[in-house]
């Protein structure tokens, strides 16, 4: 148990996981349900309008997308990036490009790259053939 000064506050709390105290996390989840009902009501709304229509801060609510606790319409003002190489995304921090590269999938990583400059979507990975462990524990089961 740690104890840390909340980024938004200052307060001294024990930190667990989130770097802000259950005060601007509870403040936090309000804002959350506002911007999701805002959503439902106008749901091709930009960063901006959302800011403007809530009250809640453009930079909120693109932290809201990475965390992917909502899920931002492509338009001008919503831009959600990849981190490591910029393209553009709905949701999340990293697009699927860059979760196969790190994942080790490098073949399936370039085929689509690929496909994506071509405007298809990536081809699903091939199915594994059953190694013998998992035909016995297939036979067990039955």
């Amino acid at each position: 148990m740690a104890l840390a000064n909340c980024r938004k506050c200052r307060k001294l709390f024990n930190k667990l996981v989130r770097d802000i105290c259950e005060d601007c996390l509870a403040a936090e989840e309000e804002q959350l349900t506002v911007v999701q009902h805002f959503l439902r009501d106008h749901p091709r709304s930009s960063v901006f309008q959302i800011e403007e229509g809530c009250g809640v801060p453009a930079s909120l609510v693109m932290q809201f997308a990475r965390e992917k606790r909502i899920t931002l319409v492509s338009s001008e003002g919503n831009r959600v990036t990849c981190k490591f190489c910029g393209r553009e995304i709905e949701a999340g921090s990293i697009c699927k490009l860059c979760q196969m590269k790190l994942s080790g999938d490098d073949k399936r990583a370039k085929i689509g790259a690929a496909m994506a400059d071509l405007g298809k979507k990536t081809p699903p990975a091939p199915e594994r053939k059953p190694t013998y462990t998992s035909y016995i524990a297939e036979k067990i089961r039955k």
